[in-house]
């Protein structure tokens, strides 16, 4: 129980609607719902209902009304007396943060395109793994975050973003880059350079075990706690690495690696935006959450922009995996 629950509840009862209730609160009408489900899970009860009009109070509803109203009301006396002090002239500052994949071209991209409309603004990006972005979003160290999985974390609200490709990659010196196709007999010979980071297996392990149940068994050669170690071990022959298609697109153009294709995996997941629920964005939060949500059926290009998401050839009798991993 919050008093940004309460508040959330006094509106949606002003408003008799969760859209003009998230309009007031400036919050998205996702994470309204989610707070006041935990709102009357904390309590157990019902306390509003859905009709053809909008919303409408139960009567647990407006007894918890008449007693959350008059503590809104002397929390509102309280900051008239108390106003805050005036906030001394500094500059504003946005943070936000994403695994290693949207940190290389989506993230930075969609904040260049910011900064052109908010100079004063400073951002920062922060890059780190999945259970380290959740903690950060969670401790309001960053506002935003973009994870290539669901949240875990209960304090957050993981809005889905675009499907995230993934490719299986050698050195222009293996004995595979040779082979315009490869097969999935040919990639079973050679062991794979994987991430792993420590107690928290991630899309690529997810992916590995669903293909051993589907009888698809790969060795693990090498497993790495960050996509670009994956690289380097990987320029040094030690197997066949597995990486987002992003973070090494442009670095397989230029011929320093050597993107394995013809396999029939179609390896896609899923990543999400990640923020509280259950406290409101600052302004240049939410034009950055906008700019976000924009590109949500996208992909960044190689050159940064932004742009729709490529969609998939079919690809008869592949094995194709689409999921959104929770480990």
């Amino acid at each position: 129980m919050t008093l940004n629950q309460f508040m959330f509840f006094a509106a949606i009862a002003k408003h008799g609607s969760l859209t003009k209730a998230s309009r007031e609160l400036r919050i998205s009408q996702p994470s309204v719902s989610q707070q006041l489900r935990l709102l009357e899970r904390d309590y157990g009860v019902k306390l509003y209902r859905r009709n053809g009009r909008g919303i409408e109070l139960t009567e647990a509803g407006r007894l918890f009304l008449s007693r959350v109203a008059p503590i809104l009301k002397q929390v509102e006396q309280i900051r008239r007396i108390f106003p805050r002090p005036a906030a001394r002239r500094e500059s504003v500052r946005l943070k936000v943060g994403g695994t290693y994949n949207p940190s290389t071209l989506l993230l930075p991209a969609l904040a260049a395109r910011f900064k052109k409309k908010h100079s004063q603004v400073e951002v920062e990006l922060r890059t780190v793994n999945v259970p380290q972005l959740e903690q950060l979003v969670a401790n309001a160290q960053i506002e935003i975050g973009v994870s290539t999985h669901p949240p875990r974390h209960p304090a957050l609200v993981g809005e889905p973003l675009r499907r995230e490709q993934m490719v299986l990659f050698v050195s222009p010196s293996h004995p595979l880059a040779r082979k315009s196709l490869v097969t999935l007999a040919d990639l079973q010979v050679f062991p794979l350079v994987v991430t792993w980071v420590r107690n928290a297996p991630g899309t690529t392990v997810r992916l590995l075990n669903e293909l051993a149940d589907q009888g698809v068994k790969f060795k693990i050669g090498m497993r790495c706690e960050s996509p670009y170690a994956i690289k380097e071990a990987v320029k040094k022959n030690a197997g066949i690495g597995i990486v987002f298609e992003d973070l090494v697109r442009r670095e397989a153009e230029l011929g320093a690696f050597k993107i394995l294709r013809g396999h029939g995996l179609k390896l896609l997941s899923q990543s999400f935006v990640l923020y509280r629920a259950d406290r409101p964005l600052s302004r240049a939060g939410q034009e950055f959450l906008g700019l976000l949500r924009g590109v949500r059926s996208g992909r960044p290009r190689a050159n940064g922009r932004i742009g729709r998401a490529d969609s998939p050839a079919v690809d008869h009798g592949a094995r194709s995996l689409r999921w959104s991993s929770r480990l």
